[in-house]
């Protein structure tokens, strides 16, 4: 018999998960502004930016009236770096990297709850796209995806330097995917219920093998349908044969959402998966630290001018590249 996890195994070791910590805060904040700004306001803002700010001037790309003139790039934003954007005129946000951290006092539990990410998270939504694992570092989708979640357990946390720490952040690229978040403006996402955000999208699931085979016995492999499971036998003792063909394609799969992405179009694999929950996984509110220590990290300078000419990277940030040697998954 295949040793893959049940639903209620599935559900201890969600119990067995219990960080430290859970941090969620605003990790990039990407937006045009119809205003040039001079230098003295991106020396300020900048300071007021965890790990910077980035700034192209140039027009944006396909915008036919072309009023937008300045990109700006805010690399962990205070609330007070937030603030005075949504105060200001002309500004549009296109690109959001909305983090999650998860602090540890050991390394064998960071890499538990990761390898628990990869194995029970799903994404609503989630069509013809693909999982890839890059350099140890999960991707939902493409670079250009609309919305997709990144993760890893190799680095620090940006916001606390915890060593022990799974990084989640999930990525809403376009003004159409913020719209359907609801955050179209600044002032949207300062008003964002941290909580609600990431319960609505730290989705786990786990697969009842039994109801995956029976499904897969019928739709796929044409089988007719029965009340009752069916019962095989062997020499020394009877098997479950739904569990055991159910347990065979989720451990060669590998993980609910290779599952969901391999079987959706045959059958109705929603009815085959069974929740999990993850309160204490969950942030409260947004954390977004303090001026004092932002002033302090990024220094007085705290921006970088990036030319579209020569392509002149920001301030130094160690960032996740994409699956395509990119870094980040910036538009416009």
């Amino acid at each position: 018999m295949l040793m893959v996890p049940g639903i209620d195994a599935a559900r201890k070791e969600a119990q067995r998960i219990t960080p430290v910590e859970v941090i969620a805060y605003p990790d990039n904040v990407q937006v045009w502004s119809k205003t040039v700004f001079p230098t003295t306001q991106l020396e300020w803002l900048g300071a007021r930016c965890g790990n910077g700010l980035d700034v192209e001037l140039r027009p944006k790309r396909w915008d036919r009236s072309r009023q937008y003139q300045q990109r700006l790039q805010l690399r962990r934003p205070s609330r007070e770096a937030l603030q005075w954007l949504s105060a200001s005129d002309g500004i549009l946000v296109n690109y959001l990297e909305l983090a999650l951290d998860w602090s540890f006092d050991h390394v064998d539990e960071r890499d538990e709850a990761h390898d628990f990410v990869c194995k029970y998270h799903v994404k609503r939504w989630h069509g013809d796209q693909k999982i890839k694992f890059v350099k140890g570092t999960r991707y939902t989708g493409e670079r250009q995806t609309a919305n997709k979640l990144v993760s890893y357990a190799d680095l620090p946390s940006r916001m606390t330097g915890e060593v022990y720490c799974v990084h989640l952040e999930w990525r809403l690229n376009g003004v159409q995917a913020l719209r359907r978040a609801g955050i179209e403006t600044v002032s949207e996402l300062l008003k964002l219920d941290a909580h609600e955000f990431w319960k609505k999208r730290l989705i786990m699931r786990a697969v009842d093998c039994r109801a995956l085979g029976r499904q897969y016995q019928i739709h796929v492999l044409g089988k007719g349908r029965r009340r009752g499971p069916y019962f095989g036998s062997k020499k020394t003792a009877a098997y479950d044969f739904d569990i055991m063909v159910g347990g065979t394609l989720v451990m060669m799969r590998g993980s609910t959402q290779a599952v969901v992405d391999e079987f959706r179009k045959g059958f109705d694999v929603a009815r085959c998966l069974r929740e999990i929950d993850v309160p204490q996984l969950l942030p409260k509110a947004w954390d977004m630290g303090t001026n004092e220590m932002f002033r302090k990290e990024a220094g007085v300078n705290g921006y970088t001018e990036k030319s579209a000419e020569n392509n002149v990277c920001g301030p130094a940030q160690r960032q996740r590249e994409d699956q395509d040697g990119h870094e980040g998954d910036f538009v416009g």
